[in-house]
């Protein structure tokens, strides 16, 4: 079986005193330490571990503070953060850069990932107003080569392509229909 070397480069500086160790889909995201736990580096920590060839992995970093409190790593802002994942091929090192450790600020205080739009306003339909909200890079000038346009329900966005400002467009609902003919259920 494959040796692989679990390299953290360097501990964030709010890691607290106690046991890491890594667990992962391959140990049902024990929070056991047993068998798993980093030797600490000057900066980091490593571990060792023999793994079967192919396999693919999902991991995390927990520390198991002195008092016997699990924590896990977590984003700059204190939430959740992806776990790492690795498919196992030959002998290997695996990076696992920590940002943070999940904390009671549970991802409070993280940057929006866009920007407040940059227009809106209210459109008349016969279902009652619908407020329409626009976004578009910065610097941006002239026709935009895509427009996405999207209801507010949890459906795909419908795509329009081409030259909208000459009132050319093509609809895109990015779903293809099945080949053959369209059918009708019985009794319809």
């Amino acid at each position: 079986m494959p040796q692989v070397r679990f390299e953290i480069p360097a501990l964030p500086s709010d890691t607290p005193p106690g046991e890491l160790f890594l667990t992962g889909e391959h140990r049902d995201w024990s929070s056991d330490p047993a068998g798993w736990s980093f030797g600490r580096t000057a900066a980091g920590a490593v571990l060792e571990a023999e793994l079967p060839e192919g396999e693919l992995l999902s991991v995390k970093v927990r520390v198991r503070t002195p008092s016997g409190k699990i924590l896990e790593e977590g984003d700059p802002w204190g939430g959740r953060a992806p776990a790492h994942q690795a498919v196992i091929r030959e002998d290997m090192t695996v990076s696992l850069p920590l940002a943070g450790w999940q904390d009671r600020r549970a991802g409070q205080g993280r940057p929006s990932p866009s920007a407040p739009p940059r227009e809106e306003f209210i459109l008349p339909a016969p279902w009652g107003e619908q407020p329409v909200r626009l976004w578009w890079p910065e610097g941006a000038t002239g026709n935009l080569p895509l427009l996405i346009l999207h209801d507010g329900q949890k459906r795909g966005p419908q795509l329009c392509r081409g030259e909208l400002g000459r009132g050319r467009r093509r609809p895109h609902s990015g779903a293809r229909r099945p080949p053959g003919p369209r059918r009708r259920a019985a009794g319809k």
